[in-house]
């Protein structure tokens, strides 16, 4: 199967992190307390977020290799100010890679190469 972290995090600065097994089209939600880093800053047009991800918490006993290329997305979901009519979900996604289906389709995330 495939395996992903999945790290996120609020504009308050809560914090929630699982890892995730795909098996075939069974996903699998498994328990993980990863020592990863954030910070949020609110500004006058929005806001931002920096993660740190030590290499452990992506299951690596060290850095890779320059040009090792990795698995990787990056979502966003928001709901917007103005309220969506009831056919319609009340959230706007984004995604770096599209995947057409849930965020845990790790087989169609992006391709993330490593510099040094």
């Amino acid at each position: 199967g495939k395996n992903a972290r999945q790290f996120i995090v609020t504009i308050g600065g809560v914090v929630y992190d699982t890892a995730i097994r795909q098996e075939g089209s069974r996903t699998k939600w498994l328990p993980f307390d990863g020592a990863w880093q954030q910070a949020t800053q609110i500004r006058a047009d929005g806001w931002s977020a920096e993660i740190r991800l030590p290499w452990a918490d992506l299951g690596l006993k060290k850095a890779p290799p320059a040009g090792q290329v990795m698995g990787f997305n990056l979502s966003r979901l928001r709901r917007p100010k103005a309220v969506a009519p009831a056919t319609e979900s009340p959230f706007e996604y984004a995604y770096w890679a599209v995947l057409f289906g849930p965020n845990t389709l790790v087989p169609r995330f992006g391709s993330l190469i490593l510099a040094e």
